[in-house]
């Protein structure tokens, strides 16, 4: 099951800053759930934990008419905005310029973009369940995974398709992509790139 789910976090995810505060961690903060009755909206994101908002804003995003490929597409598309250059990690971009829409029309790209989205699904729904301890195995594992496949990924590179995951989450959740919200995918995003770099470190020594 491990192996299933970590088709997930990154094939390319893989960075936002970790911002301070790592909120997978802090089980009381992340893990107790409030009640949010007879309050407002504004009211309930103040009380919510950063878990709830992650969770929470996800099933927006799932709510998107076959989300996997419109997120896989907007995911990959910022992040060759950012980067052009990051194309070189991919197969699916051989012979293709980052702007051809043709790249993004092919099957190989689609199998990979929605595999990436998926895991996050699938990473949500860990953290949801409240299950940290497969969650940080299975992390570990995709960043040992990574290396042995001959990716050698930088502190740069998560960063950098973390902040496309951020821009996405914006476009996507539009005025539901509040401070709070980016602040908790921000930190649930670090923990993600501290759990893979630390597996990816645990492989090579």
């Amino acid at each position: 099951m491990a192996n299933a789910r970590t088709t997930l976090i990154v094939s390319g995810l893989a960075a936002a800053a970790a911002a301070g505060y790592y909120a997978f961690v802090k089980k009381d903060e992340l893990f107790t759930k409030k009640t949010t009755d007879d309050v407002t909206e504004e009211e309930s994101e103040d009380e919510a934990n950063p878990h709830q908002l992650v969770v929470d804003s996800w099933e927006v995003v799932k709510a998107i008419d076959n989300y996997e490929e419109v997120a896989g597409e907007l995911l990959f598309k910022r992040i060759f905005e950012i980067n052009p250059e990051a194309a070189a990690i991919f197969k699916f971009t051989d012979g293709y310029e980052t702007t051809d829409e043709a790249l993004y029309a092919q099957e190989a790209f689609k199998k990979h973009a929605t595999a990436v989205v998926s895991s996050v699904t699938a990473a949500v729904g860990l953290l949801e369940s409240g299950d940290l301890t497969t969650l940080v195995t299975v992390l570990k594992e995709f960043g040992a995974k990574h290396l042995a496949a001959g990716l050698q990924l930088e502190k740069a590179h998560y960063d950098l398709v973390g902040q496309a995951l951020l821009d996405t989450l914006a476009a996507a959740l539009a005025a539901k992509f509040t401070p709070k919200v980016k602040q908790a995918w921000t930190a649930v995003y670090g923990v993600i790139t501290e759990n893979m770099m630390a597996g990816a470190a645990e492989f090579s020594s």
